[in-house]
């Protein structure tokens, strides 16, 4: 992951026709190998298990105040179908609120 900058991965199951079934974080990765988890272990044993979706139309103040109140640094986006259109991370949502702000001063 880190040679790539990836900071997150989809865990997929490919017997249930590629249903998301997890999520794994660099931070998740890195915390688990600290605390003496096998490189070999499978992800499954450390993935983020329940996977919090958002609507893909949802406003950006409100998705940073859901991401902070609940703790979350990811989210998949979904659209009126449920089909997943994206991840959004905490640090994509700061970076999009910045630049309307930005925007606003200029």
């Amino acid at each position: 992951m880190d040679k790539q900058g990836i900071r997150f991965a989809l865990v997929i199951d490919n017997s249930k026709g590629d249903d998301v079934i997890g999520i794994v974080t660099r931070s998740i990765i890195l915390r688990s190998l600290a605390k003496g988890v096998s490189q070999n272990e499978p992800v499954s044993k450390v993935m983020i298990k329940n996977v919090i979706t958002i609507n893909g139309e949802e406003d950006l103040i409100d998705t940073f105040m859901f991401m902070v109140r609940n703790n979350i640094t990811h989210l998949l986006a979904i659209n009126e179908t449920g089909k997943i259109i994206g991840v959004v991370s905490l640090r994509d949502v700061l970076t999009a609120i910045n630049k309307e702000c930005e925007k606003d001063i200029d």
